[in-house]
């Protein structure tokens, strides 16, 4: 026998839609409306589950590169890059994030309309901290949040963690990216106005700027920029030293010059 979904009384009367909830009366039916509303569905259908927004795909895309940096580390044989490489500036970790971005364009787990800006502007807050398993099950709510990120991570890279292996597409970015390793993105956002070289490196992952903002906002604590104020500094002491001699040296000689010369009118 079923019960009435409202007063619990026997009944004999089912809701038409979904058939599956008994009343005793349409009053009562009625009554429960407000609350059988949002499961009535027709037998055979299921509720959709809710979407994610698309600052949460970009976001889960981000810590898929987040997770594979620890699966490396602890699966990998200790393979640290990233922010998990000890030795890494900010120039560094950001284009180990640019390869990884690179393969997912390339790879087609980014389409074609991301928006780059607000990706990159989420990634300066994340790819600066560690991230383990633990984090991804806490913080996405879900046991299998760690295995569908290293999924993602498996298709960028086109390996796992475990394979300790690049693919042949992983060390052809690889390749590429390591031109930049050297300049400064001040120095690349100069250079684009000379040559279209620079800029061309970044077309499929936004752009240039977008990609020198990250760098320049990039949280990662205790973490120097890069290489390149020492060698900036050692550059300038090298021009103030050549100014310097040379401006003394000429100075002077032309004394010395000035003095002798009058000196040797005196002996005349």
């Amino acid at each position: 026998m079923q019960h009435c979904a409202f007063c619990g009384k026997p009944a004999a009367k089912r809701c038409s839609r979904c058939q599956s909830a008994f009343y005793c009366s349409a009053e009562h039916q009625k009554a429960d409306w407000k609350k059988h509303k949002t499961t009535c569905s027709p037998p055979g259908t299921e509720s959709a589950p809710p979407q994610p927004t698309p600052e949460e795909r970009e976001e889960f895309i981000i810590d898929a590169y987040r997770l594979r940096l620890d699966d490396d580390y602890a699966l990998g044989g200790c393979n640290l890059h990233g922010v998990y490489n000890p030795d890494s500036t900010k120039h560094d970790i950001v284009l180990d994030f640019l390869t990884y971005c690179k393969l997912a364009v390339r790879n087609g787990v980014i389409p074609r309309g991301w928006n780059w800006e607000r990706f990159l502007g989420k990634a300066a807050s994340l790819i600066g901290y560690a991230f383990e398993k633990s984090d991804a099950q806490e913080k996405w709510k879900s046991g299998f949040a760690s295995l569908e990120l290293r999924v993602i991570a498996e298709r960028v890279y086109g390996t796992s963690a475990l394979s300790q292996e690049n693919s042949e597409a992983s060390d052809d970015v690889t390749d590429t990216v390591e031109e930049l390793q050297t300049i400064s993105f001040p120095a690349l956002l100069e250079s684009d106005r000379c040559s279209p070289r620079p800029a061309a490196l970044f077309q499929d992952v936004g752009s240039l700027p977008l990609w020198a903002s990250l760098h320049r906002n990039l949280e990662a604590p205790d973490r120097p920029e890069g290489p390149f104020d020492e060698y900036d500094a050692a550059d300038d002491d090298g021009e103030d030293d050549g100014e310097d001699d040379g401006e003394d040296d000429g100075e002077d000689d032309g004394k010395d010059g000035g003095v002798d010369g009058d000196d040797n009118a005196g002996d005349v």
